[in-house]
């Protein structure tokens, strides 16, 4: 794909991206980004004659699975005023994306060319994202690895008596040890047996500017002889019941810091609904699927039959790619004896390590 920058006459800054197929692109905005997603299974390398041009600042390409990616990093608050398709013409053969970008107030002009074939972008319904995490310029990758539960919410009480935040804790470390082995800088929100608010474990992955955050947890449930790993991601509405009751209990764990008020339900429903962040999400999806996709290949991990899931749980609200990983069930006396052990919490975290290493990071 080949791409240029050029001044347009009425103000602001013309991108045009070439490309050999004729695409399917959305683009949304973060901060001091506009990000633009290209559908196509193939990647390509990204040609251009220069990277800077009055606000745009540089322009940068990530690869994701079925997506081809372009980022303008821009200097200030710039929008895509108008954008359109031309097609092929004379001994050009490629497909022209034109986007006639501004800065905020002040905008180019809204004539119509005529004489340009406009064909409408597959989503035409473009989420406006607002993020204050800034694109890092770091050479390694930031990982947040968040312990669930802790002090005094033990979570989970396995049929022996075990405590999920021992577990999750334990495993919280054991993936750090494998993360930064393989060169990553990881970050755990707790290191002991504190308590934290979920809001507190969001912000400190925030903080740490990471570009991926985990949720380590082991969850209980009525039937003992369920068990097996599971990954959720976001959603304001849960993909079954048992997701729905399982966000439920997660979420109250902030009420032991809060009276039992109508204030409370306000507050959560308030701060859930800021949780509709598509591209995060479709990115926390990708790499949950990559987890499941790891432990397969594996028959020693026992894997939940519907293990890949999604509800609205607070600990995933945050505009980095979020995952809660559910090991297994305390609630299964099996399952609690080997998640006891060093040996399988090593074979897990392990699994989440290669996902990690094989997630198409959108690259600085």
């Amino acid at each position: 794909m080949d791409y240029r920058l050029g001044k347009r006459p009425e103000g602001g800054v013309r991108f045009v991206l070439e490309t050999p197929f004729k695409p399917e692109y959305t683009f949304l905005y973060m901060d001091n980004r506009i990000v633009i997603n290209i559908e196509q299974a193939k990647a390509y390398k990204l040609n251009g004659s220069g990277s800077k041009l009055d606000y745009v600042k540089d322009v940068r390409y990530g690869k994701l699975p079925n997506i081809n990616r372009v980022v303008l990093d821009v200097d200030g608050d710039a929008k895509i005023e108008k954008h359109f398709i031309l097609n092929p013409q004379g001994s050009n053969k490629n497909y022209r994306i034109v986007f006639d970008t501004v800065q905020k107030g002040k905008s180019g002009s809204k004539d119509k060319d005529d004489d340009e074939e406009k064909v409408i972008p597959k989503t035409t319904n473009v989420p406006i994202i607002t993020q204050d995490q800034k694109m890092k310029k770091h050479t390694k990758k930031i990982i947040v690895v968040d312990a669930g539960h802790g002090g005094k919410d033990p979570g989970a009480i396995g049929k022996g008596g075990t405590y999920e935040k021992t577990i999750t804790l334990s495993a919280a470390k054991l993936l750090e040890r494998e993360l930064e082995n393989m060169g990553y800088e990881v970050y755990l929100t707790r290191r002991n047996d504190t308590f934290l608010q979920l809001a507190e474990r969001s912000e400190f992955a925030r903080k740490k500017k990471a570009d991926l955050f985990i949720s380590i947890h082991a969850d209980s449930h009525p039937k003992e002889n369920t068990k097996g790993l599971s990954i959720y991601t976001l959603s304001d509405k849960a993909s079954d019941i048992e997701s729905q009751r399982l966000a439920e209990r997660e979420n109250a764990a902030d009420l032991m810091d809060l009276s039992l008020s109508k204030n409370y339900d306000k507050k959560v429903v308030s701060m859930l609904s800021d949780l509709k962040l598509r591209q995060t999400k479709e990115e926390s999806i990708i790499f949950s699927k990559l987890v499941i996709e790891k432990c397969k290949k594996d028959r020693s991990v026992s894997l939940l039959d519907t293990n890949q899931r999604y509800a609205p749980f607070a600990v995933l609200k945050s505009h980095i790619p979020s995952v809660l990983v559910e090991l297994g069930y305390m609630s299964n006396r099996e399952e609690e004896k080997r998640l006891k052990t060093n040996d399988y919490q090593r074979l897990l975290v392990k699994k989440i390590a290669e996902a990690v290493k094989s997630y198409p990071f959108i690259e600085d």
